[in-house]
């Protein structure tokens, strides 16, 4: 991989791209970035664990969004309880 300097007009395209409000990926979208930020040698299901995964995330961060989450003491006592069985 090269270490050439990108041009000024792309650093500050890329600084104005980073400022913009994200938008909520549709499942397309989310599919194909991860399609995209595979490797060339990725296996199909690779790709395919990829965007399972991405879409879990994206489920976490919507959960989460709502408000629907786990305070940190009562997942300690859930995991503190899977691991005694």
């Amino acid at each position: 991989m090269s270490n050439r300097q990108l041009p000024r007009t792309t650093k500050s395209a890329a600084k104005k791209a980073a400022k913009r409000p994200k938008l909520p990926l549709t499942d397309k979208q989310l599919a194909l970035q991860a399609i995209r930020q595979a490797p060339d040698e990725a296996t199909l299901h690779e790709m395919i664990e990829r965007i399972e995964i991405m879409a879990a995330i994206e489920k976490g961060i919507k959960a989460a969004d709502e408000g629907r989450l786990i305070p940190h003491e009562e997942v300690k006592r859930r995991v503190k309880q899977w691991l005694s069985k």
